[in-house]
């Protein structure tokens, strides 16, 4: 691809050699994604050639993708839309990562032109933006994403939205293990919430996703009475203000109902889970977020209490529920992304009881590997697939892998210093 060329066959020689050479993909007919070296080499000569017509063509870059971007992330909470927003993002992916990149970098420096035409486009609706990204950016690139943004927004003018980033920092820190990192993200939220009552009372979504974040927070230190007066005060603000904010009060009603299963208040949590599944079938009918409640009734009828799996009936009607779940997931596209690992882990533990040892650990062996391709090097949900994997073979009678697995799971426990009931099936490691 130089000046000297000066024929097309010679130029479509070279296209098929960077091809064979996967430097481009053509992940669709007359569409062609070119790979980042090249976009590198073309940066190069742009800045070597004429800088500001390469600044307008990463400008009009920009505005295209997080356009794209926002209409994907609006068409994600649409109903049976899901699968096809998932797959717009996938198809560009490497654009819409490093435009998202080149538009924060952009907020940063304050660009007028940029500023004028474009603030709003993935700040609007801040935590549903995020929730879609988190289902698409690998957890270190949504972190670091999540850090970013939060650094562009100062304390007091954007109370809101720093709030909201700090609840979504510690929740991904929380997934991870990272109690400290959780515990001071959270601190901060509730200091910069008491500092700024005000717009809060005013911006009442943000004041109930906060309520909301704190609620599970509490429940995280235990303190599950505090956490119930939480949810019941987001819940109000829902009733009362959002009457129309279907999913965000189905979201508050999941985790509400998941601190009444862990207070025993199972009616209630039976309630509330199945109210929130009713609002997910009908505002988003095929949905990541409906297989979670599926999955969520699942752990319902497997888990009574913190160390008791339940009844031979309450496993059928677990496995029932995580079939269910397994298969929207299958449905919208996401049964190797992170999301699917509790749900085949969980399944692989219901066959386990039942004594179908083979299907169990085929389910064991597919969660372990989504989560050793999707998470961090020490990650508290491999420590969950693999505390199961080592239940797996103390039944079998092999104790050598069984104790192996053990000390696995229990070394990365110390190193994330965990406590003793994280993650929750944790006391079956006793049992080895």
């Amino acid at each position: 691809m130089t000046p000297c060329m000066n024929s097309d066959i010679q130029s479509i020689s070279v296209l098929r050699s960077l091809k064979n050479r996967s430097l481009i993909q053509q992940p669709a007919s007359h569409r062609y994604e070119i790979h980042s070296l090249i976009q590198a080499y073309a940066k190069k000569i742009g800045q070597e050639k004429d800088l500001q017509l390469l600044d307008e063509g990463v400008k009009l870059a920009c505005t295209h993708f997080m356009s794209r971007l926002a209409d994907n992330a609006d068409m994600y909470w649409s109903k049976d839309k899901c699968k096809e927003s998932l797959l717009s993002f996938n198809e560009d992916r490497p654009n819409f990562e490093y435009f998202l990149q080149n538009y924060v970098r952009k907020l940063k420096e304050q660009d007028p032109d940029f500023v004028k035409t474009m603030p709003e486009l993935l700040v609007n609706r801040l935590s549903q933006k995020c929730f879609y990204l988190e289902m698409c950016l690998v957890p270190s690139v949504y972190i670091q994403l999540l850090e970013e943004l939060l650094s562009l927004f100062t304390s007091g003018e954007h109370a809101s939205k720093r709030v909201t980033l700090l609840c979504l920092l510690g929740y991904e820190s929380r997934k991870e293990g990272n109690g400290n990192e959780y515990k001071k993200c959270m601190e901060e939220a509730i200091k910069e919430h008491s500092q700024n009552a005000s717009e809060f009372v005013k911006d009442k979504l943000s004041e109930a996703i906060f309520l909301n974040n704190y609620a599970r927070f509490l429940s995280e230190e235990r303190k599950l009475n505090e956490a119930k007066e939480q949810f019941d005060a987001a819940l109000k603000v829902f009733e009362e203000h959002l009457p129309t904010d279907y999913v965000q009060k189905a979201v508050t009603l999941l985790f509400a109902g998941r601190v009444d299963r862990r207070r025993n208040n199972r009616d209630e949590a039976d309630y509330k889970l199945n109210e929130a599944l009713k609002i997910f079938q009908n505002s988003l009918g095929n949905h990541v977020m409906t297989a979670l409640l599926l999955r969520d009734l699942a752990d319902f009828h497997l888990f009574h209490g913190e160390i008791d799996l339940g009844s031979e009936e309450d496993r059928h009607r677990s496995i029932t529920l995580y079939n269910e779940a397994l298969e929207m997931i299958n449905t919208v596209g996401t049964r190797d992304r992170k999301e699917a690992i509790f749900t085949l882990a969980n399944l692989g533990m219901c066959y386990l009881l039942q004594g179908n040892m083979e299907e169990a650990m085929q389910l064991f062996d597919e969660s372990l590997e989504i989560a050793e391709r999707e998470l961090e090097d020490n990650h508290r949900w491999k420590i969950y697939v693999k505390t199961f994997m080592a239940f797996w073979w103390k039944k079998e009678g092999n104790m050598e892998k069984a104790k192996a697995l053990k000390e696995d799971a229990m070394e990365m426990s110390d190193r994330l210093k965990l406590p003793d009931n994280q993650p929750p099936n944790k006391f079956l490691l006793h049992k080895i």
